[in-house]
């Protein structure tokens, strides 16, 4: 009988890779200490771009990758080269970066609308319930209504309130940040049925 043997060194990486802990995905916290960042700004892009990848929004390969080669920049330089290399192999993928720290948090903002007789029209005095955030409203006289210092996630906007004697509900959604980037309050409107 016929007796092969594996090679040992084939059979040591299949005992580590059994063993071995997976690698973590990488995080905001990760970026941060591995770049040795020191600024605000640099700490909220960190955060913004890992909340992207969170969402599906940016390949979490692609920061990874790019976090790797920026490491192995000047003590100095790290953070500027990462963030740079990610804005211009972001874009080879048809997602673009802001230049600047974008804020963490965001205003959101719209009106309440009914369509009658093909007409729309905005409803005051109904309430507008930010779901995931536990946060209501109610829109004013002209059916407007906002949400200040939101974070970054996915939320629905629900609205009900009652119309010429009639129970009305309308939902949208909304992601923070909005592509493309932005500073400015994101403005969605919601049509009650």
């Amino acid at each position: 009988m016929l007796r092969q043997s594996i090679p040992t060194a084939v059979l040591v990486t299949l005992i580590v890779g059994l063993f071995a802990p997976a690698a973590a995905a990488i995080d905001a916290d990760t970026l941060t200490a591995g770049l040795n960042t020191s600024l605000p700004e640099e700490e909220a892009y960190a955060e913004y771009v890992v909340t992207l990848a969170d969402q599906g929004r940016l390949p979490r390969d692609l920061i990874e990758s790019t976090f790797h080669w920026a490491r192995e920049k000047p003590q100095r330089m790290k953070f500027p080269y990462f963030k740079r290399g990610l804005q211009v192999r972001a874009s080879r993928v048809g997602v673009r970066l802001p230049d600047d720290a974008p804020p963490l948090q965001m205003t959101i903002q719209g009106q309440v609308m009914l369509e009658v007789l093909m007409f729309r029209v905005v409803v005051p005095g109904v309430t507008v319930v930010l779901e995931g955030a536990d946060r209501r409203t109610v829109t004013d006289e002209h059916g407007r209504f906002h949400f200040a210092r939101v974070p970054y996630g996915r939320y629905t906007l629900h609205a009900r309130g009652i119309v010429g004697l009639l129970q009305r509900s309308g939902s949208a959604r909304v992601i923070l940040p909005p592509t493309p980037p932005s500073r400015g309050p994101v403005t969605i409107n919601i049509n009650l049925l």
